[in-house]
């Protein structure tokens, strides 16, 4: 996965911000690109196939994520930045929910 968002990030910077190819055929070519690889044991495919969505889902679903985080200067720190916030939030969210069942 972490291949994945880190040839996603290298081909975002280059063909977005350098080259000005608009976002949403930058997606199209890199899932169109990146949907099939050179392995015959259905498990690595199917492994490959959920990653690959759960990439697109990332580049479209979530694209207000996507500037500043393959534009930070570390893309490892960055997520982790995003997973940190994500597990703050999922935390006020479960306490929340508690306090309404109370």
């Amino acid at each position: 996965m972490f291949e994945l968002l880190s040839e996603a990030r290298e081909l975002y910077l280059q063909n977005v911000i350098v080259d000005g190819k608009r976002y949403s055929c930058y997606v199209d070519d890199f899932i169109n690109s990146h949907r099939y690889i050179n392995c015959d044991s259905a498990v690595c495919r199917n492994c490959h196939e959920m990653n690959i969505h759960i990439v697109k889902g990332l580049l479209t679903e979530c694209a207000h994520f996507i500037h500043p985080l393959f534009t930070a200067s570390n893309l490892s720190s960055a997520l982790s930045a995003v997973r940190k916030n994500m597990t703050s939030v999922a935390y006020g969210i479960k306490r929340v929910i508690k306090e309404l069942k109370l």
